[in-house]
């Protein structure tokens, strides 16, 4: 082939790169969770991507042409003159290449937010409160949130709250706080409503099955009587009884005082009582409380056969004239 029917071409290329960021949307890592669930969070994240783009780029070519298309008429007369003329020509062409190049993007990464978590491993969301302290004494119901049984306080439920502190813990009369909660109670005398719990009632003592007033065993029959009263009972003892303690009745030795033992002779204590025996020859008179002379003569002649003769406290038997007293002081035998 001849070098003039050879074409040498030259490629200049000269790429003129129009770079545009091109806007992607933000991708979302579920984690197997469903961002509308509840107790979702997102953390930003991001991750580089390489995208390849298509772009088209003007180049110039330049390409030899020979000389004698240009002088038709030399080349006529000889080709032989143009065998070394070359001219070289250019032109523009469209050309659309790849390019690569890495891309930053932004998303989210789902997760249970902070005291949540899965109830179960399926679930898309969170519905499990975590309390990293505990409630001791209740029950978690949101992150770190506890709410706790009645009669305790406190971040984790452990504080008792003194119910006793606050209006007596609605109690009438005694209050007893216990750990958690509190009880009422009632002061001597007095018993539990079962109606209300808070409030209470008297009792009546004198009621209950076994004898509140009791007679001292030497004193069986003193009939004590019980008397209630608010609160409380007390005992009354008949008279010649008096109380020993709260609820017994004793014997009054009325005879060991100066104040109740009134005889003018002789006391005898008796249970509830007691006597004023006189001495032989008079008798007790109970409107004077006193010892008055006892007319034996009056009775049967004082035993006595002839004559009967009193004195005071005493009396003497008397024979008639021709008699004299008889052994026994009673009768008279006559004399011989």
């Amino acid at each position: 082939m001849a070098l003039s029917h050879v074409v040498f071409v030259c490629i200049l290329v000269v790429a003129f790169w129009d770079f545009k960021t091109v806007a992607y949307p933000d991708f979302i890592e579920e984690n197997g969770l469903n961002i509308n669930g509840s107790n979702i969070c997102q953390d930003p994240t991001s991750k580089t991507k390489n995208v390849t783009f298509r772009e088209k780029v003007k180049k110039k070519v330049s390409y030899a042409v020979p000389c004698y298309h240009l002088i038709p008429m030399i080349i006529v007369i000889s080709k032989v003159l143009v065998k070394n003329c070359t001219k070289y020509n250019s032109r523009t062409e469209i050309e659309e290449i790849e390019k690569v190049f890495p891309q930053k993007l932004h998303g989210y990464s789902l997760r249970c937010c902070y005291g949540w978590k899965k109830i179960n491993q399926n679930d898309t969301e969170c519905l499990k409160p975590i309390c990293v302290h505990g409630c001791k004494h209740g029950k978690c119901v949101a992150a770190d949130t506890c709410a706790c049984d009645r009669g305790w306080i406190g971040f984790t439920c452990s504080q008792d709250v003194n119910e006793c502190d606050k209006n007596n813990g609605g109690c009438q009369q005694e209050c007893l706080n216990t750990p958690g909660s509190h009880t009422c109670g009632c002061t001597r005398g007095y018993i539990t409503d079962a109606t209300d719990k808070t409030k209470c009632k008297d009792i009546n003592e004198c009621q209950a099955p076994q004898p509140r007033c009791l007679c001292a065993n030497s004193v069986p029959q003193c009939n004590a009587t019980c008397v209630n009263t608010i609160g409380n009972f007390k005992c009354v003892c008949p008279k010649g009884y008096q109380l020993n303690g709260p609820n017994t009745c004793t014997d009054v030795d009325e005879c060991l005082s100066s104040i109740t033992n009134d005889c003018p002779h002789k006391c005898i204590n008796k249970p509830g009582s007691y006597e004023c025996p006189c001495f032989k020859g008079f008798k007790y008179d109970k409107k004077t409380s006193t010892c008055k002379d006892l007319n034996e003569c009056a009775d049967n002649n004082g035993g006595c056969e002839h004559r009967c003769l009193n004195f005071y406290g005493s009396y003497r038997c008397r024979c008639n004239r021709g008699y004299r007293m008889a052994p026994d002081r009673r009768k008279c035998l006559p004399y011989i």
